[in-house]
């Protein structure tokens, strides 16, 4: 039996609630959005809440001006305690940001919160928009690298997780073609 659980944001506020078929929870406050923080989505295991954010790094760091962004994640334990905001990456100058997939792998029996997004090449260098699926692991409050999976790809989309893998699917360009021709899916398996 599956309780149903909801994040709310107001005025910055992060909040969480979960609802079963008896009753509702009163709300948990999780923290604050940063100012300028974009909320993402939230997901959550039987363990553990996740909320995924973006937020402008303010650094004016990229090519030609402006700032990349940052991903972040705030963790908060289901059972009670604090939650804590963890910095996932940062992002590609050139690149729009997302779409992310969120979901969980529970190899070796432990709570593995997982993350990915396609790394975009620029706009105008007439390859696959799609360089990579990048990825982080959030094992509690470990962090892993950013890791990638190499794929040339016009698309890539999320195709869900099981007990140890994610998945993801790629539609692949046809070599010589502008992308105009359908190409080949391919199914790529994340985290290694």
């Amino acid at each position: 039996n599956d309780d149903f659980g909801f994040v709310n944001v107001g005025a910055g506020a992060i909040a969480e609630r979960e609802v079963n078929a008896q009753s509702a929870t009163p709300f948990r406050p999780l923290g604050r959005l940063p100012e300028g923080g974009v909320l993402i989505s939230g997901d959550a295991d039987k363990n553990d809440l996740y909320v995924l954010y973006t937020e402008d790094t303010k650094d004016n760091s990229c090519p030609g001006g402006g700032s990349p962004a940052r991903l972040s994640a705030l963790h908060a334990p289901r059972s009670s305690g604090d939650a804590h905001s963890h910095t996932l990456a940062t992002l590609a100058c050139d690149s729009d940001d997302g779409p992310f997939f969120t979901g969980f792998s529970h190899k070796n029996g432990a709570s593995n919160f997982v993350v990915a997004w396609p790394e975009r090449r620029g706009p105008k260098s007439g390859e696959p928009p799609i360089a990579a699926l990048a990825y982080v692991v959030l094992s509690g409050d470990k962090l892993s690298d950013v890791k990638r999976v190499a794929i040339d790809a016009d698309a890539l989309v999320d195709a869900g997780c099981d007990d140890d893998t994610c998945y993801a699917a790629a539609l692949l360009r046809v070599t010589g073609t502008d992308g105009m021709v359908p190409g080949p899916a391919k199914i790529l398996r994340y985290p290694e």
